[in-house]
């Protein structure tokens, strides 16, 4: 193993003190010589020499020869000086911009001393206080550009850090019952760190419990963490972990591994009988992809197991075959305004989101595009989801599978852009498919969606399947961009109780009045009677439809006929629109192009032609809540009480997407933590130690 920075500096001050004869060893100097060549060869400097100076090759043989010196005189001045004058020459020659540290030299002052031991011929005129400040300056020079020291940390300024181990261990050394502060590792200048053992870049595991402070971890965008076809980051039994601005390369591939378990960029988990609470990944690159191996993309760029309260923000997914994000029980899920797109490669079910058992999703502005084969997301076993303002590309299959053994509560589709699925590109089944599938459902929104159909399926579905007791469909628009021989379903359900289905715009192509393809449909499997049925006929006539009541301010648009119902950007045309207006009661707060909506009039689709532009730098304090047991809203606004148990969604008024909002939930007896722009707890009142109701409990949420 290589000596890391600090250790050569402690070797270099011993040489530059050495006061006996023969202190200054052929061992030391040679040490000395062979750890910075190291450091130099292992940056992502190039050092390349000019004519007539050495390699860095050459240099390495030097300082092996000086290292292994046993007999005397053999470890002569001109071998040692000339060590050190292609090192300051190669230093020089990078175009490097090397900072002096106050009271060391400059490269200039460096290669004048080390021709004066080069030309050394005097017995003891190669003096170790010579040769010392010349090892300590280069090391100076090394430590503020290249090599180690690129960690600092907020609560302990002047301590650098040489890996993310190190920085972690540290931390955990100083506050080893948990934090007692918020406490934040910073990359302060280019750097790069590869895996060299075990499954993980760096380990943390059983600490900061139930805490109030948080442990960040921010690359400055400068930080490259390699895990060199593992891992990266792992975080175990640890609560309040924030990991922002780092570029994780070169994991979970598995090239050239066999492991049992599946290992993450990152990798955070709880137990059933304790979760992880609060961890928040913001602003970070993933890229997967081998370095040995171009055809090997990495699967699970982030891991979930046994979590609360877990976000995911504003950053970006490439050559990724899946899953990449992938979550195991967890109570709530945020996943904000990132950018997945998947890799060509790979087999199986790839997926960008894959969540299953949790009590809350919420998904919004998100981009997803490329290869999905099954679906962009796999949603099984959760209680509520919320997808709202993202774009779904070029897929080649689903964009969104809902799975559940019993009914979900809510699933509310806002404002979002599906163009290009069902491209059949390696997917499964060829012939129908389905844009989104679902499961049961109590109440399910599904408003301001467009859906540009455009598969290469036999049969081509919006939505499909699904028992749902109560449906809202408004202010869509669905459009078959042409394929004669694929027919659009539309919206189409196993069973639904009560249906509202109105203000859509339909662009299809007709025969004798009859779309190819229906409109809107009920299989109603359950029988007569077992709610409402809308036959393969009806959904084809878009007239016996609004002889049922639905889709009475609805528009069929003729393809090939009339006007296209979007223009190029996929918006709503103006002159669809002039004549056409939303149902305001069903519009969302924002667009796909995260515009507010309008108080006068607003467009169907995903594009509100009449929204105001917003400014996410404005601050905007407080925010709103929402009971997950009796389904009653509050907000900052006014006192709110709730039942023991019950549990609270709390949601910041920010309008940044990007922003790291943290709510702190004090009360007299207990307290709660949760970071994001959404957080979930459950208050309970004050107990004795046998755990008996003693009293209520007053709460003090505050959000910053």
């Amino acid at each position: 193993m290589s000596d890391t920075l600090t250790t050569l500096k402690e070797l270099a001050a011993q040489v530059r003190g050495a006061t006996r004869k023969g202190e200054n060893t052929a061992e030391r100097v040679g040490r000395l010589f062979v750890g910075i060549l190291t450091l130099m060869e292992e940056s992502e400097v190039s050092f390349e020499p000019s004519e007539g100076y050495d390699t860095l090759g050459t240099l390495k043989e030097l300082a092996a020869q000086v290292r292994s010196a046993t007999e005397d005189s053999k470890n002569t001045a001109e071998r040692v000086g000339r060590a050190f004058v292609g090192i300051l020459n190669l230093l020089k020659q990078s175009g490097v911009e090397f900072e002096i540290v106050e009271g060391g030299d400059s490269i200039e002052v460096l290669q004048t001393l080390s021709g004066q031991v080069r030309g050394a011929t005097q017995k003891g005129e190669n003096t170790a206080e010579r040769v010392g400040r010349i090892f300590v300056g280069i090391l100076d020079l090394l430590a503020a550009s290249v090599g180690d020291g690129f960690l600092v940390r907020s609560d302990l300024p002047g301590y650098y850090y040489s890996s993310t181990q190190d920085a972690l261990n540290a931390v955990r050394a100083t506050y080893p019952d948990g934090l007692t502060r918020n406490v934040e590792i910073t990359c302060i200048k280019v750097a790069r760190e590869k895996r060299k053992e075990g499954h993980y870049l760096a380990e943390l595991a059983d600490w900061n419990l139930r805490g109030m402070y948080t442990l960040t971890i921010d690359g400055g965008s400068v930080l490259t963490l390699d895990g060199n076809a593992l891992g990266c980051l792992s975080f175990s039994g640890v609560d309040n972990v924030v990991v922002r601005n780092v570029r994780f390369e070169n994991y979970s591939n598995y090239v050239g591994h066999q492991i049992p378990d599946a290992v993450g960029a990152v990798s955070f988990t709880g137990s059933t009988s304790r979760y992880a609470r609060n961890f928040f990944v913001g602003g970070c690159t993933f890229n997967g992809r081998s370095m040995t191996d171009e055809e090997v993309m990495s699967s699970n760029s982030l891991i979930f197991i046994d979590t609360e309260n877990v976000t995911v923000n504003g950053s970006s997914f490439v050559n990724a075959r899946g899953p990449v994000v992938n979550v195991d029980n967890c109570t709530l899920l945020s996943v904000l305004n990132n950018d997945f797109a998947m890799a060509p490669h790979g087999t199986g079910y790839p997926t960008a989101v894959t969540f299953s058992t949790g009590r809350v999703l919420v998904m919004e502005d998100n981009r997803f595009s490329g290869d999905n084969r099954y679906s962009f997301s796999s949603i099984n076993n959760v209680d509520k989801a919320y997808i709202r303002r993202n774009t779904f590309r070029d897929g080649g299959s689903m964009a969104l599978n809902f799975n559940s053994s019993t009914p979900m509560s809510v699933l509310a589709l806002e404002s979002n852009l599906f163009v290009g699925m069902l491209s059949n590109t390696g997917s499964i089944n060829t012939w129908a498919q389905a844009v989104i599938g679902l499961c049961p459902i109590r109440d399910m929104e599904l408003n301001n969606n467009t859906f540009y159909m455009s598969g290469n399926n036999g049969q081509q579905y919006c939505t499909r399947w699904g028992t749902i007791n109560r449906l809202e469909i408004s202010n869509n628009v669905v459009v078959d961009a042409g394929h004669a021989v694929h027919f659009i379903y539309g919206f189409a359900f196993d069973n639904v109780g009560e249906l509202v289905s109105d203000y859509n715009i339909f662009q299809y192509k007709l025969h004798d009045d009859i779309t190819y393809g229906s409109l809107l449909r009920v299989f109603n499997t359950e029988g007569a009677g077992g709610g409402v049925e809308i036959n393969a006929d009806r959904g084809c006539r878009f007239w016996q439809l609004q002889e049922l009541g639905y889709e009475l301010h609805s528009v069929l648009v003729s393809d090939g006929v009339d006007a296209d119902a979007l223009d190029d950007n996929l918006m709503i045309t103006s002159a669809l629109d002039g004549g056409n207006p939303a149902n305001d009661a069903y519009v969302p707060d924002m667009d796909l192009s995260y515009k507010l909506k309008s108080v006068s009039v607003n467009s169907r689709g995903c594009y509100n032609r009449h929204g105001s532009a917003i400014d996410e730098t404005a601050i905007v304090p407080g925010y709103t809540g929402y009971n997950m047991e009796d389904e009653s809203a509050f907000s900052d606004a006014a006192q709110y009480s709730s039942m023991a148990g019950d549990t609270l969604l709390l949601e910041s008024k920010t309008l940044d997407r990007n922003r790291m909002p943290m709510f702190s939930i004090i009360g007299s007896a207990d307290r709660y933590l949760a970071i994001g722009r959404y957080g979930l707890f459950s208050p309970v009142p004050i107990v004795d130690g046998d755990g008996e109701y003693v009293s209520d409990e007053l709460y003090d949420i505050n959000i910053v």
